[in-house]
């Protein structure tokens, strides 16, 4: 069998949250899985969030926007997606969602994992997510340094302020 085209779906949705899961709800994620993890850059890599738009859902799942924000709002809420604005925070409500015109999803928990292996998140702060942010060469020193030491970097200048 031909492999390379296909999506893995994490065990934990299948053995722990399917009976909970809408029919609503179980397209939306498996929308955002898609776009995220079951998405291989040309570097091999997966993406770790992906701004989807909610035209893009309604294609994808045939559902309407009014089901699709509900089946939303239910996936946050039980932890299993996280909807991130342009600077990485979280958007838990769809008050906070609506009229943004830039929503990142992604799978939380590998979205965690994720974060886990990238940055140092302070273990007194939990709730903050770091961003992920890459030195652009094109700046002034044109330097290329790992993401974890750009994240120091990052982190030691919030720190200061």
């Amino acid at each position: 069998m031909y492999y390379k085209r296909t999506t893995q779906l994490p065990n934990d949705i299948v053995d722990i949250h399917l009976q909970e899961l809408s029919e609503s709800m179980l397209k939306i994620l498996l929308v955002v899985i898609r776009q995220t993890i079951g998405y291989v850059t040309k570097k091999g890599r997966r993406k770790p969030t992906d701004w989807i738009t909610i035209g893009y859902f309604e294609k994808r799942t045939g559902l309407t926007r009014k089901t699709i924000t509900k089946a939303l709002t239910s996936l946050i809420s039980k932890q299993l997606i996280i909807a991130l604005n342009t600077k990485k925070q979280e958007l838990k409500t769809a008050k906070e969602r609506q009229g943004k015109k830039y929503i990142y999803y992604a799978y939380k928990p590998y979205y965690l994992n994720h974060l886990k292996q990238t940055c140092v998140i302070s273990s007194s702060n939990m709730s903050t997510l770091c961003p992920i942010t890459k030195l652009n060469t094109t700046k002034e020193n044109k330097a290329k340094i790992s993401d974890q030491e750009r994240m120091r970097q990052i982190l030691n200048t919030t720190q200061h302020r």
